[in-house]
């Protein structure tokens, strides 16, 4: 079977935080021998993205360009993003296991969605059957950590996808939070 690390998230847009995830992603899909799926959410029942569906594919395949991917395979996966049904992660995980049965699927979460996991329609189960790998976030400490995971340490910038629109609506410079690629199209 072949590895695959699934981080999803809406990007809208990225930001130098979702970047260094990333890196961590292909260094860990290195050493298994896998390679990483980007997926963009669609909406979702606790947020809708308004951005186009086009204009977020540009910006993830700007986001996957301002890494160094190697010889490991960094490809979207759109699934979500193109469903006219509001996304959930179990779902989700059932229906890549249909399309793709020759995957083993790990998947990246930030360690805020540890702590409400368990609350997810299904969550007992992600949270004790899924293959993942936690992102450390700053003040979401996990005491009870699912049994098949792994905490990945990534130091990343304390940015966020609103803290780039903010800046972007109210004229700020947004260049220190966002790679090159990805402020080359958002200006």
């Amino acid at each position: 079977m072949k590895n695959v690390i699934l981080y999803g998230g809406a990007f809208n847009p990225p930001t130098n935080a979702h970047k260094a995830i990333l890196e961590a992603c292909i260094t860990y899909a290195t050493e298994v021998d896998g390679e990483v799926w980007v997926m963009p959410s669609g909406n979702r029942f606790d947020k809708a993205i308004p951005t186009p569906i086009d204009k977020r594919l540009s910006l993830i395949e700007a986001f996957i360009q301002s890494v160094n991917s190697g010889s490991t395979r960094v490809k979207i996966e759109d699934f979500e993003l193109r469903s006219s049904r509001r996304t959930q992660t179990f779902e989700t995980y059932t229906v890549l296991q249909r399309m793709y049965p020759e995957i083993r699927q790990t998947w990246v979460f930030g360690s805020d969605s540890i702590l409400t996991m368990k609350r997810w329609e299904n969550g007992e189960r992600l949270f004790d059957e899924l293959k993942m790998i936690v992102i450390e976030r700053a003040g979401s400490v996990v005491v009870d950590m699912p049994p098949n995971a792994q905490v990945i340490p990534v130091d990343t910038q304390e940015v966020s996808s609103t803290m780039v629109r903010e800046h972007i609506s109210e004229a700020l410079d947004f260049s220190h939070l966002v790679p090159p690629e990805v402020h080359q199209l958002l200006t």
